[in-house]
């Protein structure tokens, strides 16, 4: 299995994390390993399953992100606007 992490910005209230974890969670060959305000780890069986993984966030409204400094929120549903 092959561990990946990603910075998800605008993933910051546990109502945005259980959007994504339900996202991700439907997807065969899918571990999520860790989940926390900003970030998601995961391991994979097979590569084109990240690709799912990355397209499930995308439609659940949320961005990858490889930099943490933005932490304001765009996501669709305005979820994590306090």
């Amino acid at each position: 299995m092959k561990k990946i992490n990603v910075t998800i910005p605008n993933m910051q209230s546990s109502h945005c994390m259980n959007q994504v974890k339900n996202a991700v969670s439907d997807i065969d060959g899918v571990q999520i390993e860790k989940l926390s305000p900003g970030t998601l780890g995961f391991s994979v069986e097979q590569a084109h399953t990240e690709d799912a993984v990355l397209e499930a966030i995308f439609y659940a409204g949320y961005t990858v992100s490889s930099d943490l400094k933005g932490t304001s929120c765009n996501c669709h549903s305005a979820c994590c606007s306090n």
